[in-house]
Order: C-alpha cells, then structure tokens, then sequence
C-alpha cells in the first residue's frame, strides 16, 4: 500500500492494479479507493450509486477501453469510464451478474 494509505482504518474487500501498474484500486464494503502508485496518494473515490445495497466484491478492468466495472454482493455492477477523472458510465443489476464480476478477454461482462 502507499504510504499514506488509511491501510488500518478500513476493511479492504478487493484490490486491484491497473494494467499498467499506475494505479491500485483498493475495494472497502461501499467505496473503491483510486490511489496513484506514482503521487503516492488516493485521487479519487468511486461511491456506490444511490439503492444499492451490496458492499464492493470486485474491481476488473476491461481489456481493450479505460473503463473498470466494481461488482457488489446484491449481483449489480457498475461501469465506470476512467478517461480523466472516473465517472460513472452504466449500472447494472442482474441475477446473470455474480458479485465478482468481471471482464472476458473480449469485453463482455459476466
């Protein structure tokens, strides 16, 4: 973890590297945590949408495009757009979706 990581004031639940090992996203039970490896500090924080009820399972990265999709335990993800500062592109909610969602090779999301 960075240095200045709250590492003992939160459960971490999931993290994950960027694919260029830039960035790590660390998952608590309702927020995943962008911390910049290089700056060595959080940039910015990707909330869990308004009536969703699951805490944070997973964080994966599509492989072609800069988006990452955050899994919950209620089986919705969210999609978020990672071009500049993380926005929230799509919220999914599905019995199809598992709480560790994640991208295949070609991009869809299971």
């Amino acid at each position: 973890l960075p240095p200045s990581s709250p590492s003992s004031t939160f459960a971490q639940k999931t993290m994950r590297f960027s694919p260029d090992g830039k960035m790590l996203f660390l998952g608590t039970s309702d927020t995943v945590s962008v911390w910049d490896l290089v700056a060595q500090r959080c940039t910015a924080t990707l909330e869990r949408p308004p009536g969703r009820g699951g805490e944070v399972c997973s964080v994966d990265f599509h492989p072609k495009e800069k988006v990452v999709a955050t899994g919950y335990s209620d089986q919705s993800a969210c999609l978020w757009d990672l071009e500049g500062f993380p926005r929230l592109i799509k919220t999914l909610s599905s019995s199809d979706l598992s709480s560790s969602s994640s991208f295949s090779s070609s991009g869809s999301l299971s």
